[in-house]
């Protein structure tokens, strides 16, 4: 399948006129994505305006979403049944068909699939219960997406994962669809294992919504990017390393310029990139309420006063002891008379004689 291959788009309305059916709003708009429904809407608009070169990409960047995304909202109205679609031996969409939905069709039981998507719905606001997975119908849409973005055809392995999504971290189609972006176009890797790390990190943090996963990955995407800065790394972080991202920046609040001051100080007093010291240091700034530039000049200054002071006393204690311990009478002097001097002075001549 080709992004910019042309198609045409046949209408159901009158070139003239641009309406949106109320069985559309009853029935089928409650139940379908945010941006299935932009995508409806355009196609109507694209059915009217008859725009020259129509193709996924142009779609893509009339709304703001990615390619993917359009081209599941195609399918999605397709197996509603309010959109033909005619496709070349390649899979190149050829033209689309707009179906408008027919008054007796409002009074007719919803097919099965809507029900359950409506049922999904209600139960997800009535508890707050994981994301139902959709039915397994609706995988070979999404492994045709993910082949897109993997380039390659998928294994066994890849399907059996996508599978283990659904099943058992009960990841919607929209989330999956995010996490194969993420990791191929953001990350540039396709590789199953990292896509796996990716996957069990939003489980374990109870990532429910692709907007959620986005919050998350931004946030670690900028903290570790200031963190491999400061630290000259060139890598993704750890489970051990994103606990310390956790606390620095959402448990005790630090900016981004705190932790890397922290990390360069880290670098002069260790000379190598160490988590657990920078940790030390930004633990005794949380305790002594230091979190800005400002206030941390003014402990610096407040420390080295006190490192002065501290020293000018050990330098006189030390230098009393020095003066003590060299002066050879250290204790009270007895003052002798001139005759003992004589007397003494006698002796030694005496004493010198006999030798």
């Amino acid at each position: 399948m080709t992004d910019s291959a042309i198609f045409s788009i046949e209408p159901a309305l009158e070139p003239s006129h641009l309406a949106v059916s109320t069985v559309f709003i009853d029935r089928y708009m409650p139940s379908a994505n945010g941006t299935f429904v932009k995508i409806y809407l355009s196609l109507l608009l694209c059915e009217k305006t008859r725009p020259e070169q129509l193709t996924l990409t142009y779609l893509a960047d009339l709304l703001g979403e990615t390619i993917s995304d359009i081209y599941r909202g195609i399918q999605y109205w397709e197996r509603e049944g309010l959109l033909r679609v005619t496709e070349d031996a390649e899979g190149n969409i050829v033209s689309l068909q707009m179906i408008e939905p027919e008054e007796e069709e409002a009074a007719a039981p919803a097919p099965a699939k809507t029900r359950k998507m409506a049922r999904s719905t209600r139960a997800k606001k009535e508890a707050p219960v994981a994301v139902v997975p959709q039915e397994k119908a609706d995988l070979d849409s999404l492994l045709a997406v993910i082949e897109c973005y993997l380039g390659r055809t998928l294994t066994k392995d890849d399907t059996d994962f996508v599978d283990y999504l659904y099943e058992e971290l009960h990841f919607s189609e929209d989330l999956i669809d995010y996490l194969y972006e993420y990791c191929v176009g953001v990350k540039k890797t396709g590789r199953l294992s990292y896509i796996r790390t990716v996957a069990l990190g939003w489980h374990k943090a109870g990532i429910t919504t692709p907007a959620e996963a986005a919050n998350e990955t931004a946030l670690y995407t900028t903290e570790f990017q200031v963190v491999n800065k400061a630290f000259g790394l060139n890598r993704a972080p750890g489970k051990a390393e994103r606990d310390y991202l956790n606390r620095w920046f959402r448990i005790w609040g630090f900016s981004s310029e705190m932790v890397e001051e922290a990390c360069s100080r880290t670098l002069l007093s260790v000379s190598r990139p160490d988590f657990k010291y920078a940790d030390g240091i930004l633990k005794k700034w949380q305790e002594a309420g230091v979190f800005t530039k400002e206030a941390l000049a003014q402990a610096d200054a407040a420390h080295q006063l006190q490192a002065s002071q501290e020293g000018e006393k050990k330098s006189r204690t030390r230098g009393v002891k020095q003066v003590q311990t060299g002066v050879f009478y250290t204790f009270p002097q007895r003052e002798s008379t001139a005759a003992e001097d004589e007397a003494l002075e006698k002796k030694l001549l005496k004493k010198n004689r006999k030798e």
